[in-house]
């Protein structure tokens, strides 16, 4: 782990493209015991349907159609609620194969598998583009930043959701001081701290809307605040080997997905409070630029 001056942390040496490529393979999909990865990723799928339909829902109140772009798309469950609640064009884009495969079974999505760069998008294509948990992933997170504000049009908006870096960094530096080693079974390359957030995406040339943090719970479980026996993440119950969750059909309902937004919304942690789990970012591009 290296610090940069400016407080973004990150893991070097950096991971090779066919490294990655194989993390990302089947089982990180696999809702399994004892799988790599993103273990807990098929009920949380269900849920990114719901949320997927209320922002199809928001994107159609904005204008009757346009083009959405989705960076780390997985199994296109996001695209999905998108497109049965607009007219929207939905475009996706993963890295893996296997999650491309699995978002094809999913109607009217145009989807790519590979980097961004590489599906040589034209300028100003989209209207909406989403990254979320994705930057902590990549080797050059200010590279796929650049192509992202290429392609998103003037006046378009950018949603950004990634760990915050100081709530996830809190479990390996308690283990340092313990003489002890922190497992990081989901592979983060890359650690935003809240102030380093929003100084990097003014720098990369976006107007920052609105940014806040979000899973106060979690968060104060990771630094240390909470006792451990209230909180057993979810990695660390499947790499022992422990049975994933349930992933019940109703999660996807615009019900559940409505209950579960205004609940965490009304958990909304000031940036300047960094004490969440989750930074969420909502930026755009300044017309004329």
């Amino acid at each position: 782990m290296r610090e940069c001056a400016c407080g973004f942390f990150f893991v070097s040496p950096r991971p090779t493209r066919d490294e990655l490529e194989h993390f990302y393979s089947k089982e990180y999909f696999d809702s399994a015991p004892g799988g790599r990865g993103f273990t807990d990723y098929l009920p949380t799928s269900f849920a990114r349907v719901g949320e997927g339909r209320l922002m199809g829902r928001a994107l159609r109140r904005d204008q009757p159609g346009g083009r959405v772009l989705d960076v780390g798309c997985g199994a296109g469950d996001f695209l999905s609620g998108v497109r049965q609640e607009s007219d929207w064009q939905a475009f996706g884009t993963d890295l893996s194969p296997q999650a491309i495969e699995l978002a094809r079974r999913e109607p009217g999505l145009e989807l790519f598998c590979g980097e961004l760069s590489e599906a040589r998008f034209p300028d100003a294509h989209f209207d909406a583009v989403f990254l979320r948990n994705v930057l902590e992933h990549v080797p050059e997170p200010a590279a796929l930043l650049a192509e992202v504000r290429r392609i998103t049009r003037p006046g378009g908006r950018v949603r950004l959701l990634v760990p915050n870096g100081r709530t996830e960094l809190a479990p390996f530096a308690a283990a340092a001081r313990r003489g002890e080693r922190a497992l990081d079974v989901q592979a983060h390359l890359n650690f935003f701290t809240p102030a380093f957030f929003r100084r990097w995406l003014e720098a990369a040339g976006f107007c920052v809307e609105r940014i806040y943090t979000l899973g106060l719970k979690r968060g104060l479980f990771e630094l240390g605040y909470l006792p451990r026996s209230w909180k057993v993440s979810a990695r660390h119950a499947a790499a022992s080997g422990g049975r994933p969750r349930s992933a019940p059909a109703w999660k996807q309902s615009l019900a559940y997905a409505y209950i579960r937004r205004t609940l965490k919304s009304s958990l909304k942690i000031p940036i300047w409070l960094p004490l969440g789990q989750e930074l969420h970012a909502v930026v755009g591009r300044p017309e004329g630029s």
